[in-house]
């Protein structure tokens, strides 16, 4: 009979570690048992040659080592899921020849379904995206680890400059490239919608590899003579057909295979010995394109390589929008992503081994400069304000500032709020200068790679902060009224002996009319500073409640004088609980001074917006007053 085939572990073997775990601890803690107690009587070793002490000494010391020697392994052996028997695996890509063939099915798929001027339109806005947007406005909002945003998309029909008109009178829909991401990058959650919330349809991904297909084909300038009809050509296209059009038919399809259409992130690609020589063919594919500047005019060169490079990154999200019946048109869609915590950063480190959700968030910003006008607003999650809100380049960790921002020797627009305590982080941005192309965004020096928004959060106060300021005091008043009454601990043991279980119980009726309104979100979205406060006051009061115990039934001789001022009656107290009460007279002092600062600094921030906000305008005058503005300043 043949043997039964072995079921996947859907655990990744975590139990079967768990076991060992809890044998290891067992053994542990048996030998630690073990080292303490008489092993050569317990063992039946009385009646050997060698010396008592000798013999009880050696086991002790084997039992300990041993001991020693699993803790040891149980600190460092961590113990990680398999989860290899559930995976998939990766994809497995098309051959060179099927690929070509899905994309020439695709092509004329979208040849039969769209209309010439559809293409055109989508190839100028592949091209040049930001001459169409005209406002961007991204709304996003912080949640327990999770990033929801939501992005419009105004976009003009006709851009400022234009050489063609492209009218698209016999089409009801054209195509809008939504979003460009980077390849492996999924979004959660995503829909495209317009402006009324209907939902819009995006094409699959055949779909947008014909369409995407369609433009470059344009972009290299030869067409088969249906889409001549159609109208998809160029100024330059008999000249740069007659000189290379083998070459260029041979460049098209080597880029669009082996390049734009290639599956994978190129990094992880270059990495993985399975899949490095797609990634050496996606190089030399993309190589082709030196090979094309001689017989393509400059302008339309750049064009194309800027186009082809960032297709071989990243991949297109295309929807399908209705016409508008004017000269605007919005576009929405929203995502759920994880929130990228600034790991690097020492404090987001411990945040994070100690389960609490970030207070340091990036937040990438690959529009900043695609519209005219763009609007990020970012709110944080309930409980919880913008401490600082400043701009870094992706991949740096150094404040950018508005020189950083200059475009063709253009200073741009950049404002956010700064100090403001606000539960939304507003960043404005506004191009100045002549239109530019999103290749003169890539050359600048400090944000070429990019722009990403750093959020430093912090809780409300009083908050979380306040209510173990407030545990703080009532656990450090009780300490000193033990401390300096000694009730219970002296040679009259008798006298108020219930009085101190009454005491020990204070802090935690009070512990539990604060934890009233307190749930496990507040809990993950306090400071550090909250954490080890409450972690402190915790190991305070256990250490005090132990202490009690151990000193009222042993009476430790650990009593000092104290004169507290000279010729004054000495005063007799316990050394050790002195030393408790002033370590938890020292926390709650540092609690009551930080709840204190921060509310007041949030207040003087509150302020500070408020009459930032309602202070007169000194350098406009209203249209109905008279008066001029010199005459105003000089009143």
């Amino acid at each position: 009979m043949a043997r039964e085939q072995r079921h996947p572990q859907m655990d990744g073997g975590i139990n079967r570690l768990r076991r060992r775990a809890v044998l290891a601890i067992f053994a542990m803690l048996v030998l630690t048992a073990w080292g303490v107690l008489n092993l050569q009587s317990t063992l039946g070793l009385d009646n050997i040659s060698l010396p008592a002490g000798f013999v009880h000494a050696t086991l002790r010391v084997l039992a300990i080592a041993s001991g020693a020697g699993i803790a040891v392994y149980l600190v460092r052996k961590r113990d990680r899921p398999d989860l290899s028997d559930l995976y998939i695996g990766s994809p497995e890509l098309r051959t060179e020849r099927d690929a070509g063939l899905e994309i020439f099915k695709a092509e004329s798929y979208c040849l039969r379904v769209y209309d010439g001027d559809v293409s055109r339109l989508f190839t100028a806005m592949l091209t040049d995206l930001p001459s169409y947007l005209f406002r961007i406005n991204d709304d996003i909002k912080l949640s327990h680890g999770q990033l929801e945003s939501t992005t419009t998309l105004h976009l003009r029909m006709r851009p400022p400059v234009e050489t063609t008109p492209i009218n698209c009178q016999a089409t009801r829909t054209i195509l809008v490239p939504v979003i460009m991401a980077r390849k492996g990058l999924l979004f959660d959650n995503l829909q495209v919608t317009d402006a009324s919330g209907r939902v819009l349809p995006t094409l699959s991904q055949w779909e947008a590899r014909g369409v995407t297909a369609l433009a470059v084909r344009a972009l290299f300038g030869f067409v088969n003579e249906d889409s001549a009809r159609r109208g998809i050509t160029l100024p330059w296209r008999r000249r740069a057909l007659e000189q290379a059009e083998a070459n260029l038919k041979a460049a098209y399809v080597e880029i669009m295979t082996d390049a734009i259409c290639l599956v994978g992130a190129p990094d992880k690609l270059a990495k993985a010995s399975a899949t490095r020589h797609l990634s050496e063919r996606r190089d030399k594919a993309l190589k082709r394109l030196a090979d094309l500047r001689s017989v393509m005019a400059p302008e339309f060169y750049e064009r194309l390589e800027a186009v082809c490079l960032s297709l071989a990154d990243n991949y297109l999200i295309i929807a399908e929008v209705p016409k508008p019946s004017g000269t605007n048109l919005i576009v929405k869609y929203t995502a759920r992503t994880e929130t990228e915590r600034s790991l690097p950063r020492g404090k987001e480190r411990l945040r994070a081994r100690l389960g609490l959700d970030p207070h340091m968030v990036d937040v990438a910003m690959p529009r900043i400069l695609q519209a005219d006008s763009y609007h990020c607003q970012i709110t944080a999650p309930p409980g919880l304000h913008v401490f600082s809100h400043h701009l870094e380049a992706l991949g740096g960790n150094k404040p950018l500032r508005q020189t950083d921002f200059q475009i063709g020797g253009v200073q741009q627009y950049v404002r956010l709020y700064h100090e403001e305590s606000r539960t939304i982080a507003h960043l404005y941005v506004r191009r100045h200068g002549s239109a530019f192309a999103v290749s003169d965004v890539r050359g600048s020096e400090r944000i070429g790679s990019g722009v990403k928004s750093v959020l430093s959060l912090r809780e409300t106060p009083p908050g979380m902060l306040g209510s173990a300021a407030t545990l703080a005091t009532v656990v450090a008043t009780v300490m000193l009224f033990l401390t300096i009454t000694r009730l219970g601990l002296t040679d009259q043991r008798s006298t108020g002996s219930s009085l101190p279980a009454l005491l020990f119980t204070v802090p935690a009726f009070i512990s539990a009319a604060l934890g009233r309104g307190v749930d496990g979100s507040r809990m993950t979205r306090s400071s550090l500073i909250t954490y080890f406060g409450l972690f402190a006051v915790f190991i305070t009061s256990i250490g005090a409640t132990l202490l009690y115990a151990y000193d009222a039934t042993t009476n430790l001789a650990t009593e000092v004088s104290i004169a507290l001022w000279p010729g004054s009656a000495p005063w007799q107290t316990d050394w050790i609980w002195l030393g408790l009460s002033i370590v938890t007279w020292g926390v709650a002092i540092f609690l009551i001074r930080e709840r204190r600062d921060q509310t007041r600094y949030y207040l003087d921030n509150l302020q500070r917006a408020g009459d930032r906000h309602t202070a007169p305008n000194e350098d406009l005058t209203t249209a109905d007053e008279t008066t001029t503005l010199a005459e105003r300043k000089k009143s």
